[in-house]
């Protein structure tokens, strides 16, 4: 991420602490929409108005993650925003939507480890700001996830049982969303709908990540390789590798 260094480290100085004293959800959005109007923008056609929006776009992508970055390290979100930056200089509309999709599950990873950290020091409203930073259950509106942080505010639930909560509800949304990203890149594929595919295996992959300590427990490291492997091969267009993945 050098480009645009300057414009960078003007706006860590003059935005980035006051953003984060407010609490991550303002940079982290604007993180969110601006690869949102990325992975879009990779849909269109090549133009000059085209690349024009997306370096825009990008430029504002960089910036937000650029308040995020010192709290959530850089580590494998920093790979994908390399990643994301030789997609769009490329014109690569499948890289830039595979980029997306594991950058923003870095992200959201980055963001319940902190959170859950907060909450086992006691330090709830901290936690509930990075926790606010996720999926949410598609079933209902009342999560263990979420009761379970009102009342560990309210004092009415300890520490470690409200991380325990916590952690076990988000790893269960996020092991149904992986799902449910791969059930949708079959029916891209079947479609010859190829960025798509991209989007979702890279959130597949980004996803698999977030849950690699669960998976390497069960069904095991190898099993997680292999995981792995064939969500690259998917991501290729590759029909038997996802069919595998999504079992």
């Amino acid at each position: 991420m050098t480009r645009l260094l300057l414009l960078l480290l003007s706006l860590w100085l003059g935005l980035a602490a006051p953003a984060l004293a407010e609490g991550p959800a303002q940079p982290a959005e604007a993180l969110r929409a601006a690869l949102g109007r990325i992975e879009r923008l990779a849909y269109r056609a090549d133009s000059p108005e085209r690349a024009a929006a997306m370096a825009a776009d990008l430029d504002a992508a960089e910036a937000a993650w650029a308040m995020l970055a010192p709290d959530l390290g850089e580590g494998a979100v920093a790979a994908e925003t390399a990643a994301l930056d030789a997609a769009v200089a490329a014109g690569d509309g499948p890289g830039i939507a595979r980029a997306r999709g594991r950058l923003w599950a870095g992200v959201q990873a980055g963001a319940m480890a902190r959170g859950l950290a907060f909450l086992a020091a006691g330090e709830v409203r901290a936690a509930r700001d990075w926790l606010g930073i996720r999926d949410y259950a598609r079933a209902a509106q009342d999560t263990a996830a979420t009761l379970a942080l009102a009342e560990a505010e309210a004092g009415r639930l300890a520490a470690p049982e409200a991380v325990r909560i916590l952690r076990d509800d988000l790893l269960s949304t996020y092991a149904g969303e992986m799902k449910l990203a791969l059930a949708r890149a079959a029916e891209d594929l079947g479609k010859g709908q190829m960025v798509r595919l991209a989007g979702e295996i890279g959130r597949a992959e980004g996803l698999a990540l977030l849950l690699a300590p669960e998976l390497d427990a069960a069904p095991g490291p190898e099993a997680r390789a292999g995981l792995q492997a064939d969500l690259a091969a998917a991501a290729q267009g590759d029909a038997a590798a996802l069919n595998r993945a999504a079992r």
